[in-house]
């Protein structure tokens, strides 16, 4: 009987330990250990960072320089040793190149007699080859033939070789419409020799997928880089398409290289939130693949940047509008053209946003578009009008200086602020 008593005064004490206990450990969220540094109860693994990408236009080609600003490159034929001399230093860095046109070849080169002489150049109803009226040396090639589909793959493959290139950009890859393919043409009237017709809108979206799935294919584990989706109402006009094209080819990486911007003057605010949701679809539909990329560019330079705005002013407005739409931890990068080196861009970049906390809104009673972080807040005002707008919580700007409420978002501005 005494035996029976201990033992239950024990279990009666042993479980009122254990429930004392139990509160007080729901309640952590982190927890400092010496020897293991810190464990986080939380999600870690969602924080954005946004990669930074650059080509050799206005950056120092200095391995150094690439290797300590940079974790995507854009390079040509010429700088494989370079790329080289980058890994040295830090093999982290993406980079990319060299660059191969998938639908034109040049005249007078060893590609286009091949082209020539294997029936590979894209005629028009009359049997001439069709060519671009810009660069008028530029012929356009048959992309849905499969012989020719092999020996541009390859070509893709064998650009380069030699040097530690981490994948390979592909120009003139992705279009949806016979327009798109024949581009600056002298003639929109392409014959495709398997029909004996002109190309229709069809044909060609299976022959662009049909042509890059061939060249990823043959590049086995090399990133592949494409353009064609150039911003947010193109995508969204065809996606269907683009969406077939994307994930029958299985292309790593693309660009938009109009995203926010192209020739002077700023988007309507119609046009430019449908790049921002571009950037929202990206996050669930291709970076949802952590070894996929998203590499946008906006050029940020004469001729291409508004009057009435610096430099500086019209890359944190873009850069900011980029962040609207960014959610995915995976590799999102963006490219300011030119301006990279600059210590102002490369501290947009440092920022630590932590993670998102929900999608993108519109403040209440303005056209102030907001995106909040765990670590921060993204403001963005797409119109020509200034705006007040309340902020609730501790923040400070970049430099540092303590935000007040309420703050003025003015006229195509983008503002960044920090948790305190």
């Amino acid at each position: 009987m005494k035996f029976a008593l201990r033992s239950f005064v024990l279990l009666l004490s042993l479980f009122l330990i254990s429930c004392s206990i139990q509160p007080s450990l729901s309640l952590l969220s982190s927890q400092r250990i010496e020897s293991s540094g810190t464990i986080i109860y939380g999600p870690p693994s969602s924080e954005v960072k946004i990669l930074r990408k650059s080509t050799n236009e206005g950056f120092p080609l200095v391995a150094s320089t690439i290797a300590q600003k940079l974790d995507v490159f854009f390079g040509w034929d010429s700088h494989g040793s370079l790329v080289d001399a980058v890994h040295d230093i830090r093999p982290d860095v993406i980079c990319l190149g060299p660059y191969t046109n998938m639908r034109f070849v040049q005249k007078g080169t060893s590609d286009y007699d091949t082209c020539e002489a294997n029936g590979w150049l894209t005629l028009d109803p009359s049997g001439n080859p069709i060519h671009s009226t810009i660069w008028t040396s530029n012929y356009l090639t048959d992309i849905g033939n499969p012989d020719y589909q092999q020996w541009i793959a390859n070509k893709v493959l064998n650009a380069g070789s030699g040097h530690s290139w981490d994948g390979k950009k592909v120009d003139d890859a992705i279009c949806t419409k016979r327009v798109e393919y024949t581009g600056d043409c002298n003639t929109h009237d392409a014959v495709n020799p398997r029909t004996g017709k002109i190309w229709t809108d069809a044909e060609v979206v299976e022959a662009v997928a049909a042509c890059l799935k061939k060249i990823k294919q043959t590049v086995g584990s090399l990133i592949i880089h494409v353009n064609g989706i150039f911003r947010g109402d193109k995508f969204f006009a065809d996606q269907a398409s683009y969406e077939y094209i994307l994930a029958e080819s299985n292309v790593n990486s693309f660009s938009s290289e109009g995203l926010f911007g192209w020739t002077s003057g700023f988007y309507s605010e119609s046009l430019w939130k449908q790049s921002v949701d571009l950037v929202a679809w990206v996050q669930d539909n291709h970076l949802d693949n952590p070894d996929n990329l998203y590499l946008p560019t906006t050029y940020d330079k004469d001729p291409y940047i508004p009057s009435g705005i610096s430099v500086e002013d019209y890359g944190k407005y873009i850069f900011a509008s980029f962040l609207l739409g960014v959610s995915n931890p995976n590799q999102n990068g963006f490219f300011l053209s030119q301006v990279m080196n600059e210590d102002w861009a490369q501290e947009m970049y440092a920022v630590d946003y932590g993670y998102s906390l929900g999608s993108y809104y519109m403040y209440s009673g303005t056209h102030v578009y907001i995106h909040d972080f765990s670590k921060a807040k993204v403001l963005v005002n797409p119109t020509t009008t200034s705006y007040q707008v309340p902020i609730t919580g501790s923040y400070t700007y970049l430099d540092g200086t303590p935000v007040s409420s309420p703050i003025t978002v003015g006229a195509h501005r983008g503002i960044i602020l920090l948790n305190q």
